[in-house]
Parts: C-alpha cells; sequence; structure tokens
C-alpha cells in the first residue's frame, strides 16, 4: 500500500470522524469542517511522528473550539504528557478540564500562570480565568453555608483574619474609594505575618452578596461575630475614615474576636492625606499590638514597604478595586492601568491590570472564553466544506475545463497549507 492511499485512507477516516460526531458537538459558532486541511495536515504529521506535542496540541486546540471535548482532552493530556508546557496548551487543556467537569485540575493549571511570560497573552487569561473562577467558588460556597447555618461550627480559627473595606463618613465621595484600597493593603501587610491567614478578598464580597439578596437579613458583616462564623474568621478588622478638610485623613479602626464576640476599637489616627501609607502602616502595627503577636525582624522589615505614595494612583488602584468587585473587569482594568501609569514602580497595579485584563476576556461560561480568546488566537482555516465541489474543481483546473458557474459558500484557505493528494486508481479487476 503506498503513502499516498494511507494518506487518502486516514482524510477519509477523518471525514466520517468528523461527519458521525455532528449531532453530539457544542453549540458553537465555529464548525470542524472549517478546519479540514489543518486537520489532515496534522494527522498526516501525526502519523509521521507520533511523539509531536505541538500537533497534538493544535489537534486539541481545534476539537476543543469545535465542540468535541472529549477528542480534545486526549490530545491536549497527550501534548502535556509528552513534556510541553507552553502557555497555549496550559490555557487550553485547563478549559478542556473545565469542559470536562474537571474543575480542581482545571485551577492547578490556570494557577501556574506566574510562571509564565509576562508577554504572552495567555498568561492574562489565565490569571483572569483562575481569578473568576475562585470567586465563583467563593459565591458557591458561601450560598450552601448560608443555606446549612445550622452545620457550620460555632467556633473557628483565631488565626483566620478578614479585614472589611473601610467605610467612608465623609462628604467629598470621591475619596470614599480610599477605603477600598486601605482595606487591602491592610489585609497584603497582615498577611506577611506567619501566624496569621488572611482571607481573600472574594470571600467578603460573596458574604456581602448574601446579605444584599435578602439572605442574611439585618446583619452587619464587618461586626458580626455570626459573620466571622459563616467566613470561618476568628478575627474581623474594619473601621471607617473620613478626609477632613481636604488635606488630611483620620481613621478609627476596630477588632472583633468572633469566638467571645470581644470588640476591641484602635486609638483613631490621623495624617496629612499624602501620607496615607504611613497611617496605615500604624494601623497595622496597632493590629497586631492587639492580637498579642510579636514580629520577627524580616517580617518586620517586609511590612514596613511602601506600594506608593503617590495619592492619585492609590485612588486609580482603589477604584479599579471596587469595579472588579462589582465585576465591571472593564473598567477595573483601565483603572489599574492608569495607576500603574501614574507611579510605574506600583507594581501591585500593573499585577492588578493583568489580572483584570484577563477577567474581562475570560468572564462566563467556557463557551464564552473560546468564543472571545478567538481574537487574540485567531484560528487557522481550511477550505471548502463540500468535498466533491473541492474535487471536481481541482480536476477542472488540472486539464482547463470550464466548470459551470453556480454561487460559492466555500471558505477560501491560507496561503501555504498542502492540497491533499489524489487518491489512487482502484485496483484492475482480474479475470
Amino acid at each position: 500500500m503506498t503513502r499516498r492511499w494511507l494518506q487518502y485512507v486516514a482524510f477519509v477516516c477523518l471525514s466520517v470522524f468528523s461527519a458521525a460526531c455532528v449531532n453530539v458537538r457544542l453549540d458553537l459558532d465555529e464548525d470542524l469542517s472549517d478546519y479540514r486541511l489543518e486537520v489532515s495536515r496534522l494527522e498526516q504529521e501525526l502519523f509521521q511522528n507520533p511523539e509531536s506535542s505541538e500537533a497534538h496540541r493544535d489537534l486539541g486546540v481545534i476539537y476543543l473550539r469545535t465542540g468535541y471535548e472529549l477528542e480534545s482532552n486526549r490530545h491536549l493530556q497527550d501534548a502535556f504528557s509528552l513534556g510541553n508546557r507552553d502557555p497555549k496548551l496550559i490555557f487550553y487543556l485547563a478549559l478542556a478540564d473545565e469542559m470536562l467537569g474537571k474543575e480542581e485540575t482545571a485551577l492547578r493549571l490556570y494557577e501556574t500562570y506566574p510562571d509564565v511570560a509576562r508577554r504572552s497573552p495567555y498568561r492574562r487569561l489565565m490569571a483572569g480565568r483562575y481569578a473568576v473562577l475562585v470567586r465563583e467558588r467563593a459565591n458557591a460556597e458561601m450560598q450552601l453555608r448560608v443555606e446549612e447555618e445550622e452545620k457550620i461550627s460555632p467556633t473557628v480559627p483565631e488565626e483566620a483574619v478578614a479585614v472589611y473595606e473601610l467605610v467612608f463618613v465623609g462628604a467629598d465621595e470621591s475619596y470614599a474609594p480610599l477605603g477600598r484600597g486601605l482595606a487591602e493593603m491592610l489585609s497584603v501587610d497582615l498577611s506577611i505575618v506567619g501566624q496569621l491567614r488572611v482571607l481573600e478578598r472574594t470571600r467578603l464580597q460573596a458574604l456581602q452578596e448574601q446579605i444584599d439578596l435578602g439572605r442574611l437579613p439585618n446583619m452587619d458583616p464587618a461586626t458580626s461575630p455570626r459573620a466571622g462564623r459563616f467566613l470561618g474568621a476568628g478575627r474581623i478588622v474594619s473601621g471607617s475614615f473620613n478626609v477632613l478638610g481636604g488635606d488630611e485623613v483620620q481613621v478609627f479602626g476596630t477588632l472583633l474576636e468572633t469566638n467571645t464576640s470581644e470588640r476591641q476599637d484602635l486609638p483613631s489616627e490621623t495624617e496629612p492625606l499624602n501620607n496615607f501609607t504611613d497611617l496605615e502602616k500604624r494601623m497595622v502595627f496597632a493590629l497586631l499590638d492587639r492580637m498579642g503577636i510579636e514580629l520577627s525582624e524580616a517580617e518586620q522589615r517586609q511590612i514596613q514597604i511602601v506600594p506608593t505614595r503617590n495619592l492619585q494612583a492609590f485612588l486609580a488602584y482603589s477604584r479599579g478595586l471596587m469595579s472588579e468587585d462589582e465585576r465591571d473587569y472593564g473598567a477595573a482594568a483601565e483603572s489599574f492601568a492608569q495607576a500603574a501609569r501614574l507611579d510605574p514602580t506600583f507594581t501591585m497595579a500593573a499585577a492588578a491590570s493583568e489580572r483584570a485584563t484577563g477577567m474581562d476576556t475570560a468572564a462566563g461560561t467556557t463557551s464564552d472564553v473560546l468564543s472571545a480568546v478567538t481574537i487574540i488566537d485567531p484560528p487557522p482555516r481550511g477550505t471548502t466544506t463540500d468535498l466533491i465541489s473541492d474535487r471536481l474543481a481541482r480536476l477542472g483546473e488540472g486539464v482547463n475545463s470550464p466548470l459551470i458557474s453556480t454561487t460559492d459558500s466555500r471558505k477560501p484557505g491560507p496561503e501555504g497549507l498542502p492540497s491533499l493528494p489524489d487518491p489512487p486508481l482502484p485496483p484492475k479487476r482480474r479475470n
């Protein structure tokens, strides 16, 4: 059997496979027949080199785009098993795992985004999808805890700390976002302490949404021990702030012990508005003192690090946090990017911009993500979906014979793709 005949058989098998799968594919915009030539080329490559991880990866991507998750997952897993760790493979493998209900595996793949080069668009997609899934899981977990409140343990670990947004009590609402930013800075600094475990902001937001939906009426999540039990937080940090005369900021802090319902008010702190970071640092050390925690020298030095002293950059960053919690990821990305422009050394803003940009693209269902990522990763295209017309067209070109003109709905293929070989003539019948 000649090599050309083997190639022809492989192509026929691929066509049969495509036809057989039409009734079970997902409802996506792309069709496997659009990729006819590319799939044929990749199958031929794997026939010659079964250990081509790139061919497995690209086939996996095509099958995922066209709704065949099982076949996609098989090829992507094969590429991964062959040692391929490029960002495109990791992203699509995680997405395929999601489609097959393997969310834990998908999360572990997405969370490797810090290992991806910053210039790669897949880094943003992985960071964004990871953040979206974490937020969704927090919401689902909090809803379940609210529905099964009687099963929640009455005692919670005191090392777990929840830091709530500081409430603005002033008149100029343009400063209100500072409460979200200051809470984030407190969380970052407290998370440096080895004896503490600071809860993610997404968990606090998830509890707030349950309250907003009326499932937990008349409960202040920042001051209620009941809220601490929902969150699994032994300590709750909250407070309020005001901007006095337009150039001074005053902060009032509170520490609530969930297990004992003991509340400790911190001394109020006042600083010039441009020295907001100094005020936040003093609040951190006051909280740790009330908790009875002694810091190591390394922890003290790390807490003293200031991410930015630029007030306008910090305000933009704080607005980004608010937009992100409201699921307006595009607006969040713009605010974070503005903060990074105002202070190029504000690395937290740059990282947040990357995350929010990815969330803006990677939010929604897996089908939504596939549709959105087409802009970043345009698919290769095959030629016609009509095999008979394609065959006649090529035969007509060979003998310069005209064909009857009809409306042609075929899609042009990319230049440089090899055309399929002509099948061999059938063997002559023996007498």
